[in-house]
């Protein structure tokens, strides 16, 4: 009978309504409990082994009794703890309001003990969530596993929880081997980088400034492309024939040919400093990352600088043919780096939702933990957040997958010189991470339509998701879970 609690356990765990079996375990027995599951099961067998299912229920009651006179045992230590906390919490208010004239000094007091208790309450509510978790955990044949290893499972959210659980203790060790647990800033949750509020605001004007010259160049660009075409039609004309007129149209063509092939190297010029200002402003990408592509992008502009003094400096048709030769090859170089760079920028954005959504579902069990002390049901919302989860899950999956793709377009273009054939590969491996990264915008938007509906069944209940926190944390402060070979600007935790 213990291997079907056991099972029945697990099967609980992976539905991951954590707060709702425990509440209904401790209950009368009424409801949909493990007991009551495990009778059902058993109903054919139960008047072939009256004897056996009579000890086994013995036993299980002693445990349960010893379990609950533990733990009434713990709840009388912390009432006292609390109780002298409180009043010593009391008397230095008291103290400290003295002084102040006109002030209900015993009014102010009680109302600050008494937030602070509320306080306490929620986080020893999150307490218990963690602790309740383990001990599932502990109980689905996850003993072999360390306390670290449980720490890190406790703070995932639940659709990574069912995934994990589905592995063999080793593989599972294999999988927590590759996370880490962080304590951050909750204001920091998925920043991998700190700016300086003046070096943030020199990189967004360089941003402005790149944007406005690189929207003027385009205006000219059009220009001197329409005027050259219009010299180079007239010349058609001069085949053949070396006329005085036909020499002036030669020498106009070489002037406006040079003319327009420096706006051609303007334009990619002030496009990539729109991108660098834009990695070096960002705050979730890594120093490494933004070091990787404003030094590609420096060697781009270098190169481009150079072909435009070879196109000021010819002096012939044939020099001035070297020099586009040369603005194309540098373009070339960096046209997909220049489009992966812009991809990852602007998608980083999904990253940081999806940061933020998984801190966001550790706060809401710990409501529906609120929720069910009220007796309110818990089913509706829990079936919600199931579904958000999942929603959050996939967004991750697909984010993780681009970038995959935008990882190995990378690793094509640092071969060095591309062909045709690369570059296409390049630019399908890019294309798909866009769709990727959509498909995950998609996923959060539906997140939210559900979120909305989460809230407010629990605004229903009086209970406020933003007063939750975990134990163990200083104000302001959340728990990460990161992949290993990502950097962090918390504390981590193991």
């Amino acid at each position: 009978m213990r291997k079907l609690i056991a099972v029945i356990v697990l099967l609980m765990f992976l539905a991951s309504n954590f707060a709702v079996a425990i509440a209904e375990n401790e209950g009368s027995g009424n409801g949909t409990s493990s007991g009551n599951m495990e009778s059902d099961d058993d109903s054919d067998d139960a008047n072939d082994d009256d004897s056996d299912e009579d000890d086994d229920s013995d036993d299980d009651s002693d445990e349960t009794n010893n379990t609950k006179n533990v733990r009434k045992i713990k709840i009388k230590e912390r009432v006292e703890i609390l109780k002298d906390k409180t009043e010593d919490k009391y008397n230095r208010c008291m103290m400290a309001c003295k002084g102040n004239q006109g002030e209900d000094c015993n009014v102010r007091c009680r109302g600050l003990i008494k937030s602070a208790e509320k306080i306490s309450n929620i986080q020893e509510k999150l307490g218990n969530i963690r602790a309740e978790r383990i001990e599932i955990l502990k109980d689905a044949n996850r003993s072999s596993l360390s306390e670290d290893d449980l720490e890190k499972l406790v703070q995932l959210d639940r659709a990574r929880l069912k995934e994990l659980a589905k592995l063999s203790d080793e593989k599972l060790k294999g999988e927590l081997k590759r996370l880490k647990l962080v304590k951050v800033k909750e204001e920091n949750l998925a920043k991998r980088r700190i700016i300086a509020e003046e070096k943030l605001k020199d990189w967004k004007n360089a941003f402005e400034k790149a944007k406005e010259k690189f929207k003027e160049n385009n205006e000219l660009y059009k220009e001197k492309k329409e005027t050259f075409n219009e010299v180079k039609e007239k010349l058609k004309a001069c085949k053949d024939q070396d006329t005085e007129e036909c020499k002036k149209l030669n020498e106009e063509a070489l002037s406006r040919g040079k003319e327009f092939l420096l706006k051609t190297a303007d334009l990619a010029i002030e496009h990539l400093n729109k991108i660098k200002a834009k990695a070096e402003s960002s705050d979730t990408l890594t120093e490494e990352e933004v070091k990787e592509i404003s030094e590609k992008i420096d060697n781009a502009i270098k190169e481009l600088e150079d072909a435009k003094a070879k196109v000021s400096g010819a002096t012939s048709k044939e020099e001035l043919q070297d020099a586009a030769k040369a603005i194309n090859n540098a373009w070339k170089r960096i046209k997909y780096n220049s489009m992966e760079y812009a991809v990852r920028i602007v998608n980083a954005r999904v990253g940081e939702i999806i940061k933020r959504s998984e801190n966001l579902e550790r706060k809401m069990q710990c409501a529906v933990e609120q929720m069910g002390e009220q007796n309110a049901s818990t089913d509706e919302v829990n079936s919600l957040i199931d579904e958000f989860s999942g929603k959050i899950g996939s967004a991750r999956d697909k984010y993780d997958n681009a970038k995959e793709l935008l990882k190995q377009a990378r690793e094509i273009k640092a071969n060095g010189d591309s062909s045709d054939e690369e570059d296409a590969k390049v630019k399908d491996l890019v294309e798909k991470a866009k769709q990727q990264f959509s498909e995950a915008h998609n996923d959060l938007k539906e997140a939210h339509e559900l979120l909305k509906k989460i809230l407010a069944i629990m605004k229903e209940s009086n209970v406020n998701v933003g007063e939750c926190k975990s134990s163990g944390l200083n104000e302001g402060e959340v728990y990460a879970v990161e992949e290993v070979s990502e950097e962090s600007i918390g504390e981590v935790t193991e």
